[in-house]
């Protein structure tokens, strides 16, 4: 049931206008409901561990289906995280700010966003 919520979820928040452009998932939401179900499953399994990996991966996958219309065209976007070395340093980030009682939260999500925000591109179609 969460799976299916959160991939719903992600689907309506990016439908958005900005501009002149309208950004939107090419697939439906129901293509994202396995990738949400392993999301679960691995971070189960893991006690957790797997969660920020699979995090890196499902982002990823969102990402890579993105676009923004344009009346001049359509524009794409790709992402290239690796899954191991991005997903190991936000498992580091998160375990800093648990053993730092969330004092260091807020650099931790500086640090993340300024590792994967350039880490995107966009692809003129």
């Amino acid at each position: 049931m969460g799976a299916s919520y959160a991939a719903v979820v992600f689907n309506w928040h990016l439908n958005i206008d900005y501009k002149e452009y309208n950004i939107h998932l090419k697939s439906s939401s129901s293509k994202y409901i396995i990738p949400w179900f392993k999301v679960i499953f691995i971070s189960a399994i893991t006690l957790g561990i797997g969660f920020p990996m699979m995090i890196v991966w499902i982002a990823r996958k969102y990402i890579e289906d993105l676009e923004a219309r344009k009346e001049e065209g359509v524009i794409g976007f790709m992402a290239e995280f690796d899954t191991n070395d991005d997903g190991m340093f936000i498992l580091k980030q998160l375990l800093l700010s648990v053993f730092s009682l969330c004092i260091y939260l807020p650099f931790a999500t500086k640090n993340i966003m300024n590792r994967m925000i350039p880490k995107i591109a966009y692809i003129n179609e």
